[in-house]
């Protein structure tokens, strides 16, 4: 529905209109393969959801967004098209829709080489509405919204037996490297996440980034024969 105003079509009665505004994006590119891709060629978008809601109207392909490297990748920035992001509800799913949690993450069609994490976004959520009396769709009300990508908790205890594992996991990584990309794909048994936040602090002592994939990601590479789980990264790759 993003080709069209969130202003210009009619409302159905019974439901509502939810439009999403993002207003500033920081994101951190990953490139894991440099001398083989490049970044600016990528066609990122951005992909939400709602936590306990399922919205049928949402492009499921994500919203593509405006780059602009003309400072270098380091000063990427990100950009949305006014009114891209909007979609009809009804009125009795708004509530979840206004107070439940929303998940953004974004992708490119690189998503083997180039990973985006959001480091922060800032958005804004508008409800609107037919007002008979002007005749036209106007402003309900509008929330304010920050969200920031879910990290690993650090504050957890773990056995010394658990790090001994990840030690053993990373060091055994590490070997798989290839310098030509500064990075490798790599399998962990990180029992369903829970030692996720032991190998990603070991990592960074010792210099190298761990990034986990995503589903999608996932499923790509083992329909190429690989199965894999994470990616380790020399920093200096960023």
């Amino acid at each position: 529905m993003s080709e069209h105003s969130a202003y210009g079509l009619p409302i159905e009665e019974g439901f509502v209109r939810i439009k999403i505004n993002i207003d500033d994006m920081v994101v951190r590119v990953n490139n894991y393969a440099p001398d083989f891709v490049n970044p600016t060629s990528d066609r990122p978008a951005i992909k939400f959801g709602i936590e306990g809601s399922k919205i049928s109207s949402l492009n499921d392909k994500g919203y593509l967004l405006t780059v602009d490297s003309s400072k270098g990748i380091d000063n990427t920035t990100f950009s949305l098209q006014k009114d891209t992001i909007w979609f009809d509800v009804e009125i009795e799913e708004v509530g979840k829709v206004l107070n439940n949690p929303i998940y953004f993450a974004i992708s490119g069609i690189n998503p083997s080489y180039i990973n985006y994490f959001i480091e922060l976004l800032h958005y804004r959520i508008e409800w609107l509405q037919f007002d008979k009396a002007s005749s036209k769709i106007l402003t309900v009300s509008e929330t304010t919204r920050e969200f920031t990508q879910p990290r690993p908790q650090l504050e957890q205890k773990f056995m010394i037996n658990d790090i001994s594992k990840c030690s053993n996991m990373l060091g055994r990584a590490i070997k798989k490297i290839d310098l030509r990309t500064r990075s490798a794909y790599v399998r962990f048994n990180t029992e369903d996440g829970k030692l996720d936040p032991v190998l990603s602090v070991i990592a960074e002592e010792l210099g190298y980034h761990l990034d986990i994939l995503d589903e999608e990601t996932v499923a790509k590479l083992a329909n190429k024969g690989m199965k894999a789980s994470h990616v380790i990264s020399l920093k200096m790759n960023y």
